[in-house]
C-alpha cells in the first residue's frame, strides 16, 4: 500500500507529463502551457480560456438573457446542480460556473474575463427571442407563436424563455368573499404603485374552482395545459381554452393552475346515470378519487396534446378538474363593492383604482368584484424551437423577393457549395467579431474623446454668439477670430464624423441613448460633478481633446449612466450643468444625424477604410470584403461579381457590412442551401441546370401553407367546400384531408352543375398570408379535372367569433391582373401538377370557383403557397407618395407585374402561349 507522500511524488511526476508545448508561427520561440488542473482558475493562462470559449454548447446564443434563478447570463446556466448528473441533461463547462461564480460575488476573475469578450456578440437584442420554427425541420412540432416572429422576453428558466408574443392581455372579473379577498391579500405584492399576484404561492388558493367532464368528447380539444417544470417547483397551467367550451363557460383563461384531478370510481349503476343530464352532486352514491398534481408523473393526453382524440383520451371518465381562479402574475387592475354589473353599466363606470384604502374599505363587505389583467406569456424551450437573438440593426427580410435574390447572386452562378459558403460567411463573421474585441480595450478612450469634442464645440458655439451679437461694431481682429471660431467648428464636425466611422453602430445607439436619457433628466445634473476645462480658454486652430484624467474612466454604456448616477456629492454650478447638458444634447443630435446619413452612403466610404481608417468599427468596408472574400480562396471572382455579392448584402447601402447584415444574410443562405440539396436529392434524374431552375420557380411560389397530410400546417377543419358529391365522406365530406396535394388515392368531388351551380373550394387561415401561387393536381382514379377557374380572397383578418361572409358579399374580392377578373389553366390529365404564379395579394380566406372541368362533377385536389408573414403596410406618407407618382406617370401599369428575374426569363422563354406566362 503506497503512503501519502509516495502519492505526492507520483501525482507530480503526472503533472510533469501533462505539459503541452504550443509552437508559433515563429519556429524559433516555442511556449510552454502547464495543465489546468491544479491551477487557480482566475490565472488560467488567455489562450486557454480563448480556446475553451470556441466549444461552448450554447453556441452563438450562449449569453442571453439572465436566468431567473441563478441570475446567469449563460447557456447552459448554473441552476442544473448535483441532482441532475445522471440525466441527460446540458450541463455548464467549468469554465463558465468558475467565471459566473466570481462576477455574481463581484471577486476579481482574472484572465477568465477573456470569455465574457470571446463569447458575447456585441449589438444583440437580449431582451427579444427571435422564433425562426421547429429545432429540428425534419420533425415539425406545434409552436406556441407563429414562426419567423419577435417576442419580448419576460424572463429565463434556464434552458426556457418566457415570452411575450406581442398578444393582447387577459382580462377577467372576479366576484370575491370576504374570506376569499382576505387571502387574496395574502398573496398579493406591491411594484410600482400596483399590485400583483405573487408566481409562488407555496400551496395557496384564493379561489378554487372545478371543471367536469362528463366523457371524452366534451374534454379533447376543450382545454390545453402545458407543465411548467424548474429546480424549485413543478405545476400544470392553463395555455388554451376553447371557445364557447366547457373551460369557457367555468371563466377559464390562461395562467390558471391546476391543483388536483378527481374520477369517478368505476360503479355501473352510476356512471349510467352519468350519461343523462342529470347535475352530478345530485348522483347520491358517487364516489370520486382525487389525485394531486403533484403526485401524477404525466398529464392525461387528452388535456395536454391538443391533436388527440376521444380513444386515446388517457383518463376515465367522468373526472373534475381543480383550478385556482386567480392566475399568478395577474395584476390588479380594478376594485369595485358588490356584485359584476352588466356590461353596458360596466362601459360607464370603470371600476375604482386598487389601493391599500379602498382594500381595507372593501373587507367590510360580503362580497366584491375584483378586475385582473394578465400578459399572455408563451413558453419556448430550446429542443422544440430553433431560437436566437437579433442584431439591433438586423432587418427584416422582405420575404421570397430577398430570398430569389440571394439565390441567384450566391448559388446560382458563383459555383460555391454549401460547406463553401459557411466557411466563408464563417470567416467574414469572425473579421467582424475580431474588430469588436479590439473595440473593447479602446472603447472608454472613444467615449472620452466623443464627449470632449462635444464640449469643445459647445464652448465654441458660445463664444461665436457672443461675437455674432457684437458684429456691428466688432474689431478687426474680432472678425477675425469670428472666422477662425467657424473653421474651428467646421472641423470639430469633420473630426465627429470620422470618430462615428471608427466606432460600431451599437456604441453610437448606446451613446445616442445615454444622452436622451440625461437630457430628460435635468432634475439629476444638478447634482452631477464632472471635471470641465475652463470655459475662458483661447480657442486654438486646431480641436484639443480633454485630458484623460479628468473624464470618466468607463467601460461601457451602462458603467457610464452608473458612474453619472453615483458622482453625486457636490452641486454643479449651473453654467457648467447646462455645459454639460448642451454637450450631450449636440451629441445626440449628432449621432441621430449619423444614423439617417448612412442610408445610402455606397462607395463614399471605401476611401477612408483604404487610407487605415475602420480597423475597430465593427463593419466591413468593400476592400476588407475583398480581402476576406480572397483569404477564404475566393479567387476566381473578379471585382465587379464581388461589388455584386458585397451589395446584395448591404440592406442600408451605407457601404459597410455591419454585424446584422452578415448575421441575417448567412442565416438565409444556410437555409436556402440545404433547400437545394434537398431538391437535388429528390430530383436526381434532372440535370443540374434545369434544377436551378426549377428551384427558382419554387422559390419564387414561397411556402406550402396547407402543408401534406403527415405534416399538415392547416388543419383539415379549415378547409371546406361548398358541396360534395353524394355527401359521403369518401368525395371530402368531413375528410378534406383528400384534397391536398399529395393524396393519391382520392380527392374533393363536388356536386354537378344542376345541383351546385357555383361550387368552390376554401381554405381559411389563423391570420392573413401573402398569397403567390397555386397548385392543382386532378382525380387520381378518374378522368376528372378542372381546366379553368377563378380565384376570390378576403383582404381581412377575421375575428375569432366571426362567421366568414356569404359567397355574394362585398368583401370578397376577385382575383385581378392590372383591373381585369384573371381565369386561370387548370389540369390536363389526372396527376401532372399545375403551378400557377399569381401577383402577391394578402388575404386570409381564399376559394377557388371551377369554371370548366372535365367529368360530371368538378373535381381536384389543391394547395395554396406564399409566406406566413405578409408585408408590413404602408404609412400615409408612402402611400400618398405612390399616389402622386400612380397620377405623374401614365403608363405606369395599375397592378405590379411579376417579377422578371434571369431564371423566370429563362424559364418563360422556354414555354410558348401567352396563358402561361400570364399564370
Amino acid at each position: 500500500m503506497l503512503t501519502t507522500h509516495e502519492l505526492q511524488d507520483r501525482k507530480q511526476k503526472f503533472r510533469n507529463k501533462s505539459k503541452r508545448f504550443i509552437r508559433s508561427h515563429d519556429k524559433a520561440e516555442q511556449r510552454c502551457l502547464q495543465s489546468t488542473g491544479s491551477i487557480e482558475p482566475g490565472k488560467w493562462n488567455e489562450e486557454v480560456v480563448r480556446a475553451l470559449s470556441t466549444r461552448m454548447p450554447g453556441g452563438l446564443s450562449t449569453i442571453t438573457h439572465p436566468c431567473k434563478f441563478c441570475e446567469s447570463v449563460f447557456y447552459p446556466c448554473l441552476c442544473i446542480g448535483g441532482a441532475h448528473r445522471h440525466r441527460r441533461v446540458l450541463l455548464a463547462p467549468r469554465v463558465t460556473r468558475e467565471a459566473e461564480a466570481r462576477r455574481l460575488l463581484n471577486e476579481p476573475m482574472g484572465n477568465l474575463r477573456e470569455l465574457m469578450t470571446s463569447v458575447d456578440i456585441l449589438g444583440m437584442d437580449k431582451d427579444k427571442l427571435h422564433i425562426s420554427g421547429p429545432a429540428e425541420a425534419d420533425r415539425p412540432c406545434e409552436l406556441p407563436v407563429e414562426a419567423f416572429s419577435d417576442c419580448q422576453i419576460q424572463w429565463r428558466e434556464d434552458a426556457t424563455y418566457v415570452v411575450n408574443p406581442q398578444a393582447p392581455p387577459v382580462k377577467q372579473d372576479l366576484v370575491l368573499t370576504k374570506d376569499e379577498l382576505q387571502k387574496l391579500q395574502c398573496v398579493l405584492v406591491e411594484r410600482d404603485n400596483s399590485f400583483t399576484v405573487r408566481e409562488r404561492w407555496e400551496g395557496r388558493e384564493v379561489k378554487p374552482h372545478e371543471v367536469v367532464y362528463r366523457n371524452a368528447q366534451e374534454a379533447v380539444k376543450d382545454i390545453k395545459l402545458q407543465q411548467v417544470q424548474t429546480d424549485r417547483e413543478s405545476y400544470w397551467e392553463v395555455c388554451k381554452v376553447k371557445d364557447d367550451g366547457v373551460a369557457s363557460k367555468a371563466r377559464m383563461v390562461p395562467g390558471q393552475r391546476l391543483s388536483e384531478i378527481s374520477i369517478a370510481l368505476p360503479d355501473p349503476l352510476q356512471l349510467k346515470l352519468v350519461r343523462s343530464d342529470v347535475n352530478l352532486d345530485d348522483i347520491k352514491g358517487l364516489r370520486w378519487e382525487s389525485i394531486k398534481v403533484e403526485d401524477m408523473p404525466d398529464i392525461p393526453k387528452c388535456f395536454s396534446d391538443w391533436g388527440s382524440s376521444a380513444d386515446d383520451a388517457g383518463l376515465s371518465f367522468p373526472c373534475k378538474l381543480k383550478f385556482d381562479l386567480v392566475a399568478p402574475g395577474s395584476q390588479v387592475i380594478a376594485a369595485r363593492a358588490g356584485r359584476e354589473k352588466p356590461k353596458e353599466e360596466q362601459e360607464e363606470d370603470e371600476g375604482h383604482k386598487i389601493s391599500l384604502d379602498l382594500l381595507e374599505k372593501l373587507q367590510k363587505e360580503s362580497e366584491c368584484t375584483i378586475q385582473f389583467e394578465r400578459a399572455p406569456r408563451e413558453r419556448i424551450t430550446r429542443s422544440s424551437a430553433a431560437v436566437r437573438h437579433r442584431h439591433f440593426k438586423e432587418s427584416d427580410s422582405e420575404g421570397w423577393k430577398d430570398d430569389l435574390s440571394l439565390f441567384e447572386t450566391w448559388l446560382a452562378s458563383k459555383a460555391m457549395s454549401p460547406n463553401h459558403l459557411k466557411f466563408v460567411f464563417k470567416k467574414l463573421l469572425e473579421s467582424v467579431r475580431k474588430e469588436l474585441t479590439e473595440f473593447e480595450r479602446k472603447k472608454t478612450h472613444r467615449f472620452q474623446s466623443l464627449l470632449a469634442k462635444s464640449i469643445r464645440f459647445v464652448d465654441l458655439t458660445a463664444r461665436r454668439d457672443q461675437l455674432t451679437e457684437i458684429a456691428a461694431t466688432a474689431s478687426l481682429q474680432q472678425k477675425r477670430h469670428h472666422k477662425e471660431l467657424l473653421a474651428e467648428i467646421n472641423v470639430i464636425e469633420q473630426e465627429l464624423e470620422l470618430l462615428f466611422d471608427q466606432v460600431p453602430l451599437f456604441f453610437l445607439s448606446d451613446i445616442s441613448e445615454l444622452a436622451g436619457d440625461i437630457i430628460t433628466s435635468g432634475n439629476k445634473m444638478e447634482q452631477i460633478v464632472v471635471p470641465m476645462p475652463e470655459p475662458n480658454a483661447a480657442p486654438s486652430r486646431r480641436s484639443r481633446s480633454l485630458p484623460a484624467a479628468t473624464m470618466m474612466h468607463v467601460s461601457s454604456m451602462k458603467e457610464a449612466e452608473e458612474s453619472l448616477e453615483e458622482l453625486m456629492g457636490q452641486a454643479m454650478p449651473c453654467e457648467e450643468r447646462k455645459r454639460l447638458q448642451e454637450a450631450f444634447k449636440y451629441l445626440h443630435k449628432k449621432s441621430e444625424e449619423y444614423h439617417n446619413k448612412l442610408h445610402g452612403r455606397g462607395k463614399k466610404l471605401d476611401t477612408q477604410s483604404a487610407n487605415g481608417h475602420g480597423h475597430e468599427d465593427g463593419r466591413l468596408s468593400f476592400k476588407e470584403f475583398e480581402k476576406v472574400m480572397l483569404l477564404s480562396g475566393v479567387n476566381w471572382l473578379a471585382s465587379e461579381e464581388l461589388r455584386v455579392l458585397f451589395d446584395s448584402m448591404d440592406a442600408d447601402g451605407s457601404g459597410k457590412l455591419n454585424l446584422g447584415e452578415l448575421q441575417n444574410t448567412a442565416i438565409r443562405l444556410s437555409d436556402l442551401a440545404g433547400r437545394v440539396q434537398t431538391f437535388r436529392e429528390e430530383n436526381k434524374g434532372m440535370s443540374a441546370e434545369n434544377c436551378l431552375l426549377e428551384f427558382g420557380q419554387l422559390l419564387q411560389m414561397g411556402h406550402d401553407l396547407v402543408g401534406p397530410q403527415a405534416h399538415p400546417l392547416l388543419p383539415d377543419s379549415h378547409i371546406s367546400a361548398s358541396s360534395y358529391f353524394n355527401e359521403r365522406a369518401e368525395y371530402g365530406k368531413q375528410q378534406m384531408w383528400r384534397s391536398r396535394l399529395d393524396c393519391i388515392d382520392s380527392c374533393w368531388v363536388g356536386k354537378p352543375k344542376d345541383q351546385d351551380p357555383n361550387p368552390w373550394l376554401q381554405w381559411q387561415f389563423s391570420s392573413c398570408r401573402e398569397i403567390r401561387a397555386i397548385g392543382t393536381k386532378g382525380r387520381p382514379d378518374t378522368d376528372s379535372w378542372v381546366t379553368k377557374f377563378t380565384i376570390k380572397y378576403l383582404a381581412e383578418e377575421l375575428e375569432d367569433d366571426e362567421e366568414i361572409p356569404a359567397d355574394g358579399h362585398f368583401k370578397w374580392k376577385m382575383y385581378c391582373v392590372k383591373g381585369w377578373p384573371m381565369q386561370l389553366d387548370g389540369n390536363f390529365d389526372r396527376n401532372t401538377r399545375k403551378d400557377n404564379l399569381l401577383e402577391p395579394f394578402v388575404a386570409s380566406c381564399v376559394r377557388i370557383y371551377p369554371v370548366e372541368h372535365r367529368g360530371l362533377c368538378p373535381a381536384m385536389r389543391a394547395s395554396i403557397y406564399g409566406t406566413f408573414r405578409p408585408p408590413q403596410r404602408k404609412s400615409a406618407e408612402q402611400a400618398f407618395e405612390l399616389f402622386c407618382q400612380d397620377f405623374t406617370d401614365v403608363t405606369r401599369p395599375i397592378a405590379k407585374s411579376i417579377p422578371r428575374t434571369k431564371i423566370l426569363e429563362v424559364q418563360q422563354g422556354a414555354k410558348s402561349g401567352p396563358d402561361t406566362q400570364a399564370g
